[in-house]
Protein backbone atom coordinates (compact mmCIF):
# COMPACT_ATOMS: atom_id res chain seq x y z
CA UNK A 1 0.00 0.00 0.00
CA UNK A 2 1.33 3.42 -0.96
CA UNK A 3 2.04 5.98 1.72
CA UNK A 4 0.27 9.31 1.18
CA UNK A 5 1.98 12.71 1.41
CA UNK A 6 -0.14 15.75 2.28
CA UNK A 7 2.18 18.49 1.03
CA UNK A 8 3.38 19.40 -2.43
CA UNK A 9 6.84 20.88 -2.81
CA UNK A 10 8.99 22.27 -5.57
CA UNK A 11 12.29 24.01 -6.05
CA UNK A 12 12.97 27.67 -6.75
CA UNK A 13 16.15 28.88 -8.44
CA UNK A 14 17.86 31.43 -6.19
CA UNK A 15 19.48 33.09 -9.23
CA UNK A 16 16.54 33.64 -11.62
CA UNK A 17 13.43 32.68 -9.58
CA UNK A 18 12.28 29.83 -11.89
CA UNK A 19 10.06 27.28 -10.08
CA UNK A 20 10.23 23.53 -10.76
CA UNK A 21 7.89 20.65 -10.06
CA UNK A 22 9.02 17.91 -10.07
CA UNK A 23 12.34 19.05 -8.66
CA UNK A 24 15.46 19.24 -10.85
CA UNK A 25 19.18 19.17 -10.04
CA UNK A 26 19.90 22.39 -11.95
CA UNK A 27 17.79 25.25 -13.23
CA UNK A 28 16.74 24.63 -16.82
CA UNK A 29 16.50 28.39 -17.40
CA UNK A 30 19.91 29.61 -16.15
CA UNK A 31 21.80 26.33 -15.33
CA UNK A 32 22.36 27.32 -11.70
CA UNK A 33 22.56 24.62 -9.04
CA UNK A 34 21.54 27.19 -6.39
CA UNK A 35 18.04 25.79 -5.77
CA UNK A 36 15.84 26.05 -2.67
CA UNK A 37 13.05 23.65 -1.68
CA UNK A 38 9.71 25.25 -0.76
CA UNK A 39 6.10 24.20 -0.24
CA UNK A 40 3.78 24.91 -3.16
CA UNK A 41 0.30 26.29 -2.49
CA UNK A 42 -1.40 23.31 -4.14
CA UNK A 43 -3.74 25.68 -5.98
CA UNK A 44 -4.02 25.65 -9.74
CA UNK A 45 -6.26 25.17 -12.74
CA UNK A 46 -6.83 22.50 -15.34
CA UNK A 47 -4.70 23.27 -18.39
CA UNK A 48 -5.96 20.21 -20.29
CA UNK A 49 -7.43 16.82 -19.41
CA UNK A 50 -8.61 13.49 -20.76
CA UNK A 51 -11.02 10.87 -19.51
CA UNK A 52 -9.62 7.33 -19.59
CA UNK A 53 -12.26 4.81 -20.61
CA UNK A 54 -10.00 1.94 -21.79
CA UNK A 55 -7.23 1.55 -19.24
CA UNK A 56 -4.15 -0.63 -18.85
CA UNK A 57 -4.83 -3.92 -17.03
CA UNK A 58 -3.72 -2.60 -13.61
CA UNK A 59 -6.24 0.28 -13.82
CA UNK A 60 -9.22 -1.49 -15.46
CA UNK A 61 -11.25 -1.41 -12.25
CA UNK A 62 -10.92 2.38 -12.03
CA UNK A 63 -12.44 3.40 -15.40
CA UNK A 64 -13.60 5.93 -16.22
CA UNK A 65 -11.09 8.27 -14.59
CA UNK A 66 -9.62 11.66 -15.41
CA UNK A 67 -5.98 12.62 -15.95
CA UNK A 68 -5.16 16.33 -16.10
CA UNK A 69 -2.27 18.67 -16.70
CA UNK A 70 -2.56 21.14 -13.83
CA UNK A 71 -0.97 24.59 -14.06
CA UNK A 72 0.00 25.48 -10.52
CA UNK A 73 -0.41 29.03 -9.19
CA UNK A 74 3.40 29.25 -8.92
CA UNK A 75 3.79 28.44 -12.64
CA UNK A 76 4.84 24.83 -13.21
CA UNK A 77 2.55 22.33 -14.91
CA UNK A 78 2.25 18.76 -13.64
CA UNK A 79 0.32 15.70 -14.71
CA UNK A 80 -2.14 14.52 -12.06
CA UNK A 81 -5.13 12.30 -11.36
CA UNK A 82 -8.43 14.01 -10.61
CA UNK A 83 -10.60 12.72 -7.79
CA UNK A 84 -13.95 11.44 -9.00
CA UNK A 85 -16.87 13.77 -8.40
CA UNK A 86 -19.84 12.57 -10.44
CA UNK A 87 -21.84 15.74 -9.84
CA UNK A 88 -19.09 18.06 -11.16
CA UNK A 89 -18.07 18.52 -14.77
CA UNK A 90 -14.35 18.71 -15.52
CA UNK A 91 -13.49 21.72 -17.72
CA UNK A 92 -10.34 23.41 -18.95
CA UNK A 93 -9.64 26.39 -16.69
CA UNK A 94 -11.51 24.89 -13.72
CA UNK A 95 -9.81 25.62 -10.37
CA UNK A 96 -8.33 22.62 -8.57
CA UNK A 97 -6.52 22.01 -5.30
CA UNK A 98 -3.95 19.45 -4.25
CA UNK A 99 -5.44 16.50 -2.37
CA UNK A 100 -2.64 13.98 -1.85
CA UNK A 101 0.54 12.51 -3.28
CA UNK A 102 1.28 8.82 -3.25
CA UNK A 103 4.74 7.49 -2.45
CA UNK A 104 5.06 6.38 -6.09
CA UNK A 105 4.78 10.02 -7.19
CA UNK A 106 1.16 10.15 -8.37
CA UNK A 107 -0.40 13.50 -7.44
CA UNK A 108 -4.15 13.74 -6.91
CA UNK A 109 -6.14 16.96 -7.26
CA UNK A 110 -9.80 17.75 -6.64
CA UNK A 111 -12.05 20.35 -8.21
CA UNK A 112 -12.07 23.47 -6.02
Amino acid sequence: MDRMVDTLFGLRCQNCGEVFMPPKYVCTKCSSANLERFDLSGEGEIHTFTTIRVAPVEFEGQVPYDIAVVKLKEGPRITARLMAEESRKVEIGAPVSFAKKEENGVCWFKLA
